[in-house]
């Protein structure tokens, strides 16, 4: 009697195997619910579009979690992390990506669309969705077949942007306008990270009191300096300084210095 009882539970857990991976192999499509703030989630449904996305991680076979963290060159460390629920539980995968400084959007989007791609295939990869994918490997090329392209920056990083407005208010009794101005010259590098802004604004006044007119100026001005150096893969380290003068505030010079720790 003992014998037949280990017997029907063997052939129970055969069967409750065979379910499992049957079901699994049939499986034509896959539940993903992003979890990533950073994300732009139409180029990610243009770029992986054989997904369902979920609004909701209980109806997800897998949760994609995704984090980032400043790096000390002012580009990101990325973690996303695979979690599979239901048929794939247990399942988890880590998936890393470094971005440089100056990095545009479109080829942020892009980077973690592949990223997305890498960390699902060893899911769908044991499904029917297998049958639809095409495998592509790229060649590591050797060092005497590689053609090295030296890439010249004439400006070494360095970016200068200069931004102007103003406004006008002219009536009968009262005149007023408004202008100011930005400059900012910056460069980030693997290394370094140096920041400078130069802003001021000035705000012209004339009302008609009577027959007397009555003149208003306010002026106010700043300029601000960061210089940070990375020290490795996690620590950075600079100063901050600032330099501001306001006449509605009656300031006439105001200094700020501080060092920076990241």
């Amino acid at each position: 009697m003992p014998g037949k009882v280990i017997n029907l539970l063997i052939l129970c857990f055969s069967l409750s195997i065979g379910s499992f991976a049957q079901t699994l192999s049939e499986k034509t499509n896959l539940n993903v619910f992003l979890d990533c703030s950073f994300c732009d989630f139409n180029v990610m449904r243009i770029n992986v579009p054989y997904i369902d996305y979920m609004r909701d991680p209980a109806n997800a076979d897998v949760h994609v979690l995704a984090t980032r963290v400043s790096s000390g060159s002012g580009g990101y460390n990325y973690t996303f992390e695979f979690i599979g629920y239901d048929l794939f539980e247990g399942m988890t995968i880590e998936k890393f990506a470094d971005e440089g400084p100056n990095t545009a959007s479109a080829s942020r989007q892009d980077m973690l669309s592949r990223l997305v791609e890498k960390g699902l295939t060893p899911f769908w990869s044991q499904t029917a969705m297998i049958n639809d994918m095409e495998l592509r490997v790229k060649r590591q090329l050797d060092e005497e077949d590689a053609e090295v392209v030296a890439v010249e920056d004439p400006w070494n990083n360095w970016v200068f942007s200069v931004e102007a407005g103003g406004a006008f208010d002219l009536q009968s009794i009262s005149k007023e306008s408004r202008l100011w101005g930005r400059i900012r010259v910056n460069r980030i590098s693997e290394i370094w990270r140096v920041r400078n802004t130069f802003y001021t604004r000035t705000e012209n006044q004339e009302f008609d009191s009577d027959g007397e007119i009555i003149y208003s100026t306010v002026e106010n001005s700043f300029i601000s300096s960061s210089v940070v150096r990375s020290l490795n893969d996690h620590w950075s380290a600079g100063a901050f300084l600032s330099f501001s003068r306001s006449t509605y505030s009656n300031l006439d010079l105001s200094t700020r210095f501080a060092p920076a720790l990241e």
